[in-house]
């Protein structure tokens, strides 16, 4: 194996289906008419405001009245686009089964900006409710760490000895708990991967402050271990950036054993790859 150093001194589409909705195309012809053809027999359909608002999804509902005869309908959901004419290329569009109030959870996207109406067209006419608007949030941080890979390369040790080329996967584990995959690269290149369950640190991140404490832990090689250094062994730091494109290492950082230093970092940011 590598040769030891001695320190002396060192200062991370789903969808609900209620009251029988589903995802669906409506009559082609009358999504992209708009619903706006209307008798005096058409029925009414009112949109409620959404609910249950995440990045991903939101929960809308409808009340009908004026249909004599269930047998009769043509259309009736929910029709959203991102752009707020319904171009028809835009239109995603949610299919009910007949009762005075429906209601769907629909797939959404993060930071987004929806248009929504609630339709219904039977034999007597068409109608279509006031459109709302929706803007999703962004998906919390954690969410987007889950099979990010942060790497950079041509990065020198402490001694400036050796150049390495450092990639770590986050792979979610449990809540707010993720392996670092490959977490070092000499042992990386020396055959010690996470798929045959070694070269991985374990990372408990804080949402509140959107850093990940890795505290040390066998590297599955004899004696050494993945851990930090700030004058003593101590635990590693990792800040991320609110978009999760950066992981930065706040503490020097690499493998010990009780005979040295296999590697140590200094800080540094990686950036997602």
């Amino acid at each position: 194996m590598k040769k030891l150093y001695h320190i002396f001194t060192m200062t991370g589409v789903f969808l609900f289906l209620l009251s029988g909705c589903h995802e669906a195309a409506l009559v082609k012809s009358e999504v992209e008419d708009g619903f706006n053809w209307n008798s005096s027999n058409a029925p009414t359909i009112t949109i409620g405001q959404p609910s249950g608002l995440t990045a991903k999804s939101v929960t809308l509902s409808a009340s009908l009245s004026g249909v004599s005869d269930p047998s009769s309908i043509i259309d009736l959901g929910f029709m959203y686009s991102t752009e707020s004419q319904f171009a028809s290329s835009t239109i995603r569009t949610f299919a009910c089964e007949y009762s005075e109030t429906i209601s769907a959870t629909i797939p959404l996207n993060p930071n987004s900006t929806y248009y929504i109406k609630a339709i219904a067209a039977t034999k007597d006419g068409y109608a279509s409710s006031e459109t709302v608007t929706v803007n999703t949030p962004d998906v919390p941080l954690v969410e987007k760490l889950d099979g990010s890979v942060y790497g950079k390369k041509n990065v020198y040790d402490y001694w400036e000895d050796d150049a390495w080329d450092i990639e770590i996967t986050l792979k979610e584990v449990g809540e707010n708990t993720f392996h670092l995959c490959n977490f070092d690269p000499y042992f990386y290149d020396n055959g010690f991967t996470y798929e045959k369950g070694v070269n991985y640190a374990i990372g408990i991140f804080d949402p509140e402050t959107n850093t990940m404490t890795v505290e040390p832990i066998d590297i599955g090689y004899q004696d050494a271990y993945i851990a930090g250094y700030d004058g003593s062994i101590c635990d590693i730091i990792l800040t991320f950036d609110e978009e999760g494109l950066t992981m930065t290492f706040n503490t020097l950082w690499g493998v010990h054993s009780p005979g040295g230093w296999y590697n140590l970092f200094q800080p540094l940011t990686l950036n997602r790859l």
